[in-house]
C-alpha cells in the first residue's frame, strides 16, 4: 500500500539512494546534502513508500514570486521508481504538496517542468503549461489552475 509522509532528516540515505535510482537532476547530491535540505525550515520533502520501500519523493521550497510577494511552495524535484510510475504515486505527492502549500498559507505551488513527460503528467492533473513553463496548482491538484512566472 502507498503512503505518503513528510520526510525527515533520517530519510537522507533512502532519499538519495533514490535520487540516483531515478536518475534526477541534481541526483549527485550527497547523503550529507539531503541531511542539510531535510533540516531546513524553507525546505519539505515527501516521500511515498510501498510498505516501507521508498519509491518517490517531492521536494518543496517555500519563497515568494517576485514582486508580487505571494508565498509560493516550489515544486523542485519529483521522482518515481519506474516501476512505480502510472500507478498514482506521482498524483499523490503531487496532491501532498499542494496541501501542504495549502497548510503554509503558501496560495501557489508552482513548477517548471523542462520535458515534454512532464508537462503531460501535469497536464494530466488538469493544469496548462503557460508560456513561462509555470504551473499553478489548486489544493486539490485535478482542479489545477495555469499560472505564470511574475
Amino acid at each position: 500500500m502507498i503512503k505518503v509522509r513528510t520526510a525527515a532528516v533520517r530519510d537522507a540515505e533512502a532519499l538519495h539512494r533514490l535520487a540516483e535510482q531515478t536518475a534526477q537532476q541534481g541526483s549527485d547530491a550527497s547523503v550529507d546534502d539531503w541531511r542539510s535540505a531535510l533540516a531546513r525550515a524553507d525546505v519539505t520533502v515527501h516521500l511515498a513508500e510501498d510498505n516501507a520501500l521508498p519509491v518517490g519523493y517531492a521536494v518543496l521550497v517555500r519563497g515568494a514570486l517576485p514582486k508580487a510577494g505571494v508565498p509560493t511552495l516550489r515544486l523542485e524535484a519529483l521522482a518515481v521508481r519506474a516501476a512505480w510510475r502510472g500507478a498514482g504515486v506521482g498524483r499523490r505527492l503531487v496532491r501532498a504538496a499542494a496541501q501542504t502549500a495549502t497548510g503554509q498559507a503558501a496560495t501557489v505551488c508552482a513548477v517548471h517542468p523542462a520535458d515534454g513527460d512532464a508537462q503531460g503528467f501535469f497536464r494530466r492533473l488538469g493544469a496548462e503549461i503557460s508560456p513561462a513553463l509555470s504551473i499553478r496548482l489548486a489544493p486539490e491538484p485535478e482542479r489545477a489552475v495555469a499560472g505564470r512566472a511574475a
